[in-house]
């Protein structure tokens, strides 16, 4: 709908934080991807170069690009298809602007960890990337299906996992409902510092 009342004047800002969007995820799930395998290949120095050249090559180019294609968009829709900001826009503004300190603070980390090789700098990067991953996430649900759309969504599989977990006795089943339920408690939290007013205002 929202879609549909868009001139098409505004489609260059919308794709500029869409394209950006994506490959700000893309990117933070290669940073992930790349800091996990060292997990198992701790004297892998490429493995270190590459998380670091993923971040400041692709994320940070990406998130620029992002935002300021979502700020672009904001003041053109600001109050011309809104009364009031809807909570969706606080959550999405509240984890981009989140995202940057996560972002500068797992650059720093990767730099660290290819100057020093650290097998403990790799986990502490792969921990601060999938945590931005999960926001990046959250958001997406919340923006696409809404807070209880996305919500209810989780807790299904959640639930569908747990019955498994149940029957099965594995572990790996215990930790799928362990993340998922971590995931709707962020996606709660994140919802209600965007409704409060403490983000996007």
């Amino acid at each position: 709908m929202i879609g549909m009342l868009r001139p098409h004047a505004w489609d260059l800002p919308l794709f500029l934080h869409v394209f950006g969007a994506m490959v700000l995820f893309g990117a933070t799930l290669a940073t992930a991807t790349l800091a996990l395998t060292s997990w198992r290949l701790p004297g892998v120095a490429a493995l270190s170069r590459s998380t670091f050249w993923a971040l400041v090559g692709a994320a940070i180019p990406a998130w620029i690009v992002m935002r300021v294609g979502a700020q672009w968009t904001y003041s053109k829709e600001h109050h011309q298809l809104f009364e009031q900001d809807p909570t969706w826009i606080g959550i999405g503004l509240g984890v981009a602007d989140a995202g940057l300190v996560i972002l500068l603070i797992t650059t720093a980390l990767a730099f660290w960890w290819q100057r020093s090789q650290k097998p403990v700098a790799g986990r502490i990067v792969s921990g601060f990337a999938l945590l931005y991953a999960i926001l990046l996430a959250i958001a997406w649900l919340a923006i696409g299906l809404g807070v209880a759309d996305a919500g209810l969504i989780i807790l299904l599989l959640a639930t569908g996992f747990a019955f498994w977990w149940q029957r099965s006795q594995k572990a790996i089943a215990g930790r799928i409902v362990s993340g998922l339920a971590v995931l709707y408690l962020i996606l709660l939290a994140v919802a209600w510092l965007a409704m409060s007013g403490k983000w996007g205002s």
